[in-house]
């Protein structure tokens, strides 16, 4: 539970305060009476759910580094502030942090181009399992860049799959 935590909140001290916030709510004879398959989906959803409100209170308190003073830059802006070799590194670092499957979609469809098809094939998945991984991964990404106070990515997929990171490279 900690690990699904983690994956929201990229840090480890926080993840272990949602679990152990869940854990502290339960009633006390939760675990006598619940059959084991609905404690285990009751815990994980619990702790999914406290996760992600931890992150949106979190997002709301945190000032943001990079913005100016008018309002946070739109990426395009983001991009050209931080330049386009730093923006790479940062998404890379990102894509890499990501799950194995999500991952390797978003590296077969965005860096190496190929088509959801192809890259399905490649996968040895359905085009629509695919789709649902870009997905994931796309809204892993935009939570990653808000939880590093970088708002204005609104939609990652059209900035990655946009040619985004490549446009800014040259």
């Amino acid at each position: 539970m900690i690990r699904i935590a983690t994956r929201i909140l990229h840090d480890v001290a926080r993840a272990q305060d949602a679990v152990h916030e869940v854990f502290s709510k339960l009633p006390e004879d939760f675990l006598a009476r619940a059959p084991v398959q609905k404690r285990r989906r009751y815990l994980f959803r619990a702790v999914r759910r406290d996760a992600w409100r931890m992150l949106d209170r979190l997002l709301k308190q945190a000032p943001l580094a990079h913005a100016p003073e008018a309002g946070t830059p739109r990426p395009r802006e983001f991009a050209v502030a931080i330049g386009a070799a730093a923006l790479q590194r940062l998404l890379a670092e990102i894509v890499d942090d990501l799950p194995r499957r999500q991952r390797s979609a978003v590296r077969l469809t965005t860096y190496k181009e190929l088509t959801v098809a192809e890259a399905a094939a490649e996968l040895n998945a359905t085009p629509k399992a695919l789709e649902k991984r870009k997905t994931a991964a796309y809204r892993n990404i935009k939570n990653a860049l808000l939880a590093r106070g970088i708002s204005g990515f609104d939609d990652v997929s059209s900035f990655l799959d946009g040619g985004g990171v490549r446009r800014f490279a040259g």
